[in-house]
């Protein structure tokens, strides 16, 4: 039944109830009848009254009786008015759970864009890293070059000292043989007296010649030690090269390890962004 024929079914059924108590109530004043004492216009009146309440009430049930829907939504009223309030409340509970969740959500908004700005940061600091790591290799790299290049130098200065270790063995055989010379030229100036003029001069050149290659050993014998000294002060530098080196990579080894430790922290971020993302959207549907 539709809207329409109810609202038409309600008028038609308060017209009839109107004039049949009209009716009703004009028979009983002609029949002047009188009921609890009361007077026969005011028996009228409650005659008219009782009789109006009998049909509505008797049209309120043949109502009910033809229509069955119109019978089962009266009696489910109550229900349906319970089921109502029900779901007003369970509304109510989702406006508050919506309420909730979109404080949630704008949280969660406030949270991913803390972590995309501490992505960002974690980015800059990697780009930071990987240039303080390419700068160490490349002081690395650098250092190592000096280290051959002074390996290189050592070992030249090291074939200069041998050379001049053997020049200086040289000297001493020569200046060993001039001695026996010597020696022998004194053992014939003793011998032979009546060459005394040739023997004083041929000493005095051969102690002139000792003299200068006296002067030359010493002059050998210091640049001897001038080369030690160099030698020494150059493996003391390539020991400070060593521990300058083995510092830099360690410096390496613990930017690495910090490089590392923040591309795991990126990759956890990641996920946080992932689970982030799938919570909203499960908050939008």
């Amino acid at each position: 039944m539709t809207f329409w024929a109810l609202l038409i079914l309600i008028l038609l059924l308060a017209a009839l109830v109107a004039y049949l108590g009209d009716r009703v109530a004009k028979w009983a004043g002609k029949r002047h009848y009188r009921l609890f004492g009361l007077r026969p216009r005011q028996t009228a009146t409650l005659v008219a009254v009782l009789t109006g309440v009998g049909i509505a009430l008797f049209s309120y049930l043949g109502f009910l009786l033809v229509f069955r829907e119109a019978r089962e939504v009266i009696l489910e009223a109550q229900a349906i008015r319970a089921e109502r309030d029900q779901l007003r409340r369970e509304r109510q509970v989702l406006l508050e759970a919506k309420a909730a969740m979109e404080a949630e959500a704008s949280r969660t908004l406030a949270e991913l864009n803390v972590l995309r700005e501490e992505r960002k940061d974690l980015s800059r600091a990697l780009e930071q890293a990987n240039q303080v790591r390419k700068r160490l290799e490349e002081e690395a790299k650098a250092l190592a070059s000096q280290v051959q290049a002074l390996g290189r130098e050592r070992a030249t200065l090291e074939a200069e000292r041998q050379a001049l270790s053997q020049l200086l063995e040289e000297r001493n055989r020569a200046l060993s043989e001039r001695t026996r010379e010597l020696k022998a030229l004194e053992s014939r100036l003793l011998a032979l007296q009546q060459a005394a003029e040739r023997a004083e001069g041929e000493k005095a050149r051969l102690l002139a010649e000792r003299k200068r290659l006296q002067e030359e050993v010493l002059g050998a014998l210091a640049r001897l030690e001038e080369a030690r000294r160099q030698r020494q002060a150059l493996a003391e530098e390539v020991e400070a090269l060593k521990a300058s080196l083995s510092k830099a990579r360690e410096e390496l080894r613990q930017t690495e390890e910090r490089v590392r430790n923040l591309l795991v922290q990126a990759e956890v971020l990641q996920g946080e962004r992932g689970q982030l993302a799938q919570s909203l959207i499960r908050l939008s549907q």
